[in-house]
């Protein structure tokens, strides 16, 4: 579910800078709408959602909140080491 979280959030941030914040708000308005399958549960914390779709409506959705409070650095740092520390060995980067 990280995975997934990341790689929007990733993707919404390439929107954002390529193509500036109204169409990050239209991406993030499509991508928070509902799905027309119908919800297992709902209003439950996103590591027990069961909502087949949760890692790619509430993950981003999180991330970016966090973003706001704590600023995209902050939050990009945060990524980078998680990845370092728990990625595959074949992607992780080289060390300095």
């Amino acid at each position: 579910m990280l995975s997934e979280s990341f790689a929007w959030y990733a993707a919404m941030g390439v929107v954002e800078e390529t193509y500036g914040r109204a169409h990050l708000e239209r991406l993030r308005g499509f991508s928070g709408s509902r799905i027309r399958i119908p919800p297992i549960r709902q209003s439950v914390p996103l590591l027990r959602a069961m909502d087949p779709y949760a890692a790619y409506r509430k993950g981003p959705a999180a991330f970016f909140a966090l973003r706001e409070y704590m600023g995209a650095e902050r939050v990009n740092v945060a990524f980078r080491r998680l990845r370092e520390k728990h990625g595959s060995p074949a992607r992780r980067p080289p060390r300095a």
